[in-house]
């Protein structure tokens, strides 16, 4: 807590902070990744899916932290370009 009312993120001086915020960018990443690498429309679509529900099941569970990670994976600018997600999921 005195990291964050600090208010100083550095590396060195609020490792916690830092380790959250690594943590957070590599789910996300990790989300782009495993939708991008997927070959086939369907696959791509059927993961997507998946990962709303699981944003949504973590929020549920108030691991707000992993929701929000998976959800800006999913809103990535890498992901919206994917058009053709969005619209399978109507």
């Amino acid at each position: 807590v005195s990291e964050l009312l600090a208010k100083d993120f550095d590396k060195s001086a609020a490792p916690t902070v830092h380790a959250l915020r690594v943590r957070f960018n590599q789910l996300s990443l990790w989300v782009v990744s495993t939708i991008l690498l997927l070959e086939s429309v369907e696959e791509q679509l059927r993961t997507f899916a998946y990962y709303v529900e699981l944003a949504d099941e973590l929020t549920a569970l108030r691991n707000f932290h992993s929701g929000a990670s998976v959800f800006f994976g999913l809103v990535s600018h890498l992901i919206s370009r994917l058009i053709y997600l969005l619209e399978g999921l109507e």
